[in-house]
């Protein structure tokens, strides 16, 4: 009987200890399933407006290539001119047009591609290069099959993820880049276009250049500077910095030439994923509006085969990312037009006028140089102070202004940063610019570290920077454009990410002298 009272308090006294255990269970438990499941409804919503985009969207269908247009695609990676303008390569070469097609890169870097197709864990820089040679015979074999000769395929062979890191910080010889992967610093490839050439900023923009002057095409085309891909956003500055150089120096081609710009990577897109041939392929919803003139070309049945029978020759790549590459084959591509929505010069403002501050009432009158896309991906919608929808740029005496708006209010512990890269009319080009805000608890102005005299402050949902003109560099009267870019960072985590715009300098417009206030 003692023993069974015993047993009964026992048990009598374990139910409450499960019971805190459940309740101490569910409690741990309810906040990361809370937020999974916001961050699975914010998801569906940027999808759900990607795919309302894809069933209405309607957009200007592109002139026809014809000849004797002559068309030069640069691509960051080896598949990035299939994805995205497979069809437009295949119509002009059936049109009688000469196609060129010049790849800053061989992809060289995807470790786990490379581990998988040598079966090797410990992967060692010399299987990198071998890495690279392979996707160069993939790519030679897919651009056959569009009709792209070999004698019109050229390398760079600089390197993968590398490209974003030698535009801002390894320009010179002297500073080159060394790759993680290959660990190379310069070009190991012997059938590059500049064998041995040093990992930096200006080789590759000397390279681009030869490729065009040689060229000399009427349209030339490219990555967008939107695209995540860093070495996407990479590619479109240096294309567009070669070829402002060239029209600098009076070739008459390269002021006629026309540059157009596709997307390859940009958050949730294409939707839906996968192959589905009889799916139009609009941009990304938020990118919609954002100084981007879009237009479409529609395949043919036959286009849109040849066009997967071309990505399926990258084999190192469909094994792995199969369904995002066929999400590239819809029955039309689309191509953008971006310099004629952002050409506008810095404008300078009267030192008698009112003093630009972070306040957005001083900068009435004065339009954005860059409009960003917002809430395209969850982590900026979760943070919508470090989301980045509108950047603006102007001079006053001897100060360059740059201003920074946020979706939503300035985070305390955030960090924002611009970067500000000279490009003149010669080769010999500043080093870029980098001042850095981290936000605290009063919007005060601060000082920038290594620039003398120039600060950051923050308002609302806007941050500033004053750069001292003889900071970046430039001489009086100098010719060329500056090129912009934000980003964002929360506890060294990137949120977002401007691509570089271009707004020139030799163009300086007055603003208005009646300019509201």
């Amino acid at each position: 009987m003692a023993s069974e009272e015993t047993r009964s308090e026992a048990v009598a006294s374990r139910l409450p200890r499960k019971k805190w255990r459940r309740i101490i269970g569910w409690t741990l438990a309810t906040p990361p399933i809370i937020i999974a499941l916001i961050c699975l409804f914010l998801a569906y919503e940027i999808y759900a407006s990607n795919r309302l985009m894809a069933q209405h969207s309607r957009f200007p269908i592109m002139a026809q290539p014809a000849p004797p247009q002559s068309i030069l695609v640069f691509s960051p990676h080896c598949d990035d001119e299939t994805l995205g303008a497979a069809g437009l390569i295949q119509r002009a070469r059936k049109q009688g047009c000469d196609v060129h097609v010049t790849f800053f890169t061989n992809g060289d870097g995807f470790r786990i591609g490379v581990s998988q197709e040598f079966a090797e864990i410990n992967v060692q820089p010399a299987d990198f290069v071998r890495y690279g040679y392979l996707r160069q015979r993939e790519t030679r074999t897919a651009l056959k099959v569009l009709g792209v000769a070999d004698d019109n395929i050229t390398f760079l062979g600089y390197p993968d993820r590398g490209l974003m890191p030698m535009w801002t910080d390894s320009w010179l010889p002297a500073n080159v880049y060394k790759s993680p992967y290959t660990q190379c610093d310069h070009c190991p490839y012997n059938d590059a276009a500049t064998p041995n050439a040093a990992y930096c900023g200006l080789s590759v923009l000397k390279d681009v250049e030869a490729q065009m002057e040689r060229i000399q095409p009427s349209d030339i085309y490219v990555t967008h500077p939107n695209d995540d891909h860093p070495d996407h956003a990479a590619a479109s500055v240096f294309v567009r910095a070669a070829l402002e150089h060239l029209r600098s120096t009076g070739r008459p081609w390269a002021k006629r030439a026309r540059l157009h710009y596709f997307l390859v990577h940009r958050g949730d897109w294409p939707v839906p994923q996968g192959l589905h041939e009889d799916a139009s392929l609009p941009p990304p919803a938020q990118l919609v509006d954002t100084g981007t003139k879009w237009e479409q070309m529609p395949l043919s049945r036959h286009e849109i085969q040849r066009k997967y029978a071309a990505i399926k020759r990258y084999k190192s790549q469909t094994e792995l990312t199969g369904r995002f590459l066929y999400s590239f084959v819809r029955k039309n591509e689309l191509f953008g037009d971006v310099d004629a929505e952002i050409g506008r010069s810095i404008p300078t403002i009267p030192v008698d006028h009112e003093r630009l501050t972070v306040d957005a009432k001083s900068w009435t009158g004065i339009s954005p140089v860059a409009l960003d896309p917002a809430a395209d991906s969850v982590p900026r919608m979760m943070r919508a102070g470090a989301d980045i929808v509108r950047m603006f740029a102007a001079k006053q005496g001897q100060d360059l202004f740059v201003r920074a708006d946020m979706s939503g209010g300035i985070l305390k512990g955030g960090q924002y940063r611009i970067v500000v890269r000279p490009m003149l009319a010669s080769l010999t080009a500043p080093r870029p610019t980098t001042v850095t805000l981290t936000a605290g608890t009063d919007n005060k102005v601060l000082r920038v570290d290594g620039i003398p005299n120039a600060t950051a402050s923050w308002q609302d949902n806007t941050v500033l920077f004053r750069i001292p003109w003889d900071a970046l560099g430039i001489p009086n009267g100098a010719a060329g454009d500056l090129y912009l870019q934000a980003d964002t960072k929360l506890a060294d985590v990137q949120v977002d990410r401007t691509g570089f715009r271009a707004v020139p300098l030799n163009a300086t417009v007055m603003a208005s002298a009646d300019r509201g206030r």
